[in-house]
């Protein structure tokens, strides 16, 4: 299982917080010495922190699921409904259901 950039929600639209080049290292428990970065949280935006299990499952055609395209079901409801319409986007992306191990986590910033 591995984790991915934090995807950033706020107003609909979502970007992924990429580390710096000298952020980047091998996965936790491999010897990682992890490097801290820091990102603008905007009050009312949305952080999903997520496995690969989410970007890496495929279509028919074999197109990865479109995290991109996701911004505006992630902002909209509660925490809990958000992630729920997350997975059922998933489920429905994917060719034989969801294959590989998922872990979500979808945090607001209410301040």
């Amino acid at each position: 299982m591995l984790f991915r950039s934090p995807f950033l929600v706020h107003g609909g639209r979502g970007t992924l917080l990429e580390p710096g080049e000298e952020a980047v290292t091998v996965p936790l428990g491999l010897g990682a010495d992890p490097v801290f970065t820091r990102h603008p949280w905007p009050g009312g935006a949305r952080l999903l922190f997520y496995t690969d299990g989410l970007v890496e499952e495929r279509d028919r055609d074999g197109r990865f699921f479109p995290l991109e395209d996701q911004g505006p079901q992630l902002i909209e409801g509660s925490l809990e409904e958000a992630l729920d319409s997350l997975v059922a986007s998933l489920r429905r992306h994917g060719a034989r259901g969801i294959r590989d191990d998922l872990a979500l986590v979808l945090a607001e910033n209410r301040s």
